[in-house]
């Protein structure tokens, strides 16, 4: 019986995936899509702090960093930045029922996660970077918003192989 409990716990251990936290960066009073783009050498430089990783998203919702993609379990934390204070900004899992919410307050919310895509144009097919986006925003319209995140498109300067 000790082996038994021995191999279900390594085998349940190694199967867990994680990936290092982050911190979240948004310019104080953006309200809107964000979207963060992983592109693995290409982009702003990485920022670790307590061993974090930090994502300092721009006046317009992007990022582009350096970070390699990181897939598995992780802690993710908001923050609206206004020179150096930080005001945290809360996550809603929209899926979640009974939630409980202000109809006024600012919260995250619909984050996905895509893999590595790719784009054909007129000069042929390009990879894209795995990007992280999410909304920024008061809860009401969830639809439409859930469409603004959906419809946010690639820039050119996001593809990995110009």
């Amino acid at each position: 019986m000790k082996y038994i409990i021995i191999l279900t716990s390594i085998l349940l251990f190694s199967c867990s995936n994680t990936a290092t936290d982050t911190i979240t960066l948004i310019p104080k009073g953006y309200v809107g899509p964000v979207k963060i783009s992983l592109c693995d050498g290409k982009g702003e430089e990485e920022k670790l702090e307590n061993g974090k990783r930090v994502y300092e998203v721009d006046t317009n919702g992007l990022l582009t960093t350096k970070f390699k993609p990181e897939f598995g379990w992780q802690f993710n934390n908001y923050y609206y930045l206004n020179e150096s204070k930080r005001e945290k900004i809360r996550f809603i899992n929209i899926h979640e029922e009974n939630i409980e919410f202000d109809k006024d307050s600012i919260y995250v919310f619909a984050e996905q996660h895509s893999g590595i895509g790719s784009r054909t144009d007129s000069t042929g097919t390009y990879q894209t970077c795995p990007i992280i986006s999410f909304y920024v925003g008061k809860y009401n319209n969830i639809e439409k918003k859930m469409h603004e995140i959906n419809m946010f498109s690639f820039n050119k300067d996001e593809l990995l192989n110009e």
